[in-house]
């Protein structure tokens, strides 16, 4: 993908050049992966539930800020179902709890 968009731009057809809206792609590239690469080598340290749990977080803090920060309404069928997801996260977390110390 790379060679391809360096033909591209050296051809001069490419959205981005050697300019800055082109540096700046191929840093967000970059950028990009080093989240996902901790996160794959953090991974190979915590049980597989603590990393099924931490799946939750992002989208939880997404709701969050669009309801307190941007203003999004935020419905019945969306408390509820939110309400739900965690009730549920909270049976799941309190069981593992109770068979760990059991």
């Amino acid at each position: 993908a790379l060679a391809f968009l360096i033909y591209c731009a050296l051809k001069g057809s490419g959205a981005f050049g050697f300019n800055v809206s082109g540096a700046l792609l191929f840093a967000s590239g970059l950028i990009t992966i080093l989240p996902l690469l901790t996160f794959a080598v953090s991974t190979q340290y915590l049980p597989l539930s603590t990393i099924g749990f931490m799946q939750y977080i992002s989208p939880s803090m997404s709701m969050l800020i669009a309801v307190f920060i941007y203003g999004e309404e935020l419905e019945t069928y969306k408390i509820l179902s939110f309400s739900l997801i965690w009730f549920g996260l909270a049976v799941v977390g309190l069981d593992g709890l109770r068979r760990k110390n059991g």
